[in-house]
């Protein structure tokens, strides 16, 4: 929590923040998202934390898997975004991985990706 202070106490144009939101309490959580989601700055954030999401109203977000990037898909989408095991039709995004070929789909598919807590729990449940 202190290099996230120190990192966003100079008012940068541009901030980089590795799980930000890791072992941080509720209540920081939410004040440091509140933080981040008024700053006049352009942000990289990498998280596990699929819950804030949808906070995060009009922010580009990316899938890293295996350290390949898939996306961009849109913050305010992540309640209607679902994954399926293959290459289904109707799909905004297909991820080839080492646990197989996965599928993006809106607003129908097998698992919603708003109700996991990270990617290997959802690979755990479609494969």
């Amino acid at each position: 929590m202190v290099g996230n202070i120190l990192a966003l106490s100079f008012s940068p144009l541009l901030v980089i923040l590795d799980e930000p939101f890791d072992n941080v309490d509720q209540e920081r959580r939410h004040k440091l998202l509140d933080h981040l989601i008024n700053m006049k700055a352009t942000i990289l954030l990498n998280t596990h934390e699929f819950d804030l999401l949808p906070r995060m109203s009009g922010w580009s977000i990316y899938f890293m898997i295996e350290g390949k990037l898939f996306g961009k898909f849109k913050a305010d989408q992540i309640k209607r975004l679902y994954i399926n095991k293959g290459e289904v039709e109707g799909n905004i995004a297909v991820m080839q991985t080492s646990f197989g070929k996965f599928s993006i789909t809106e607003n129908s598919g097998t698992i919603p990706i708003a109700n996991v807590r990270n990617f290997n729990s959802i690979f755990d449940e479609v494969a």
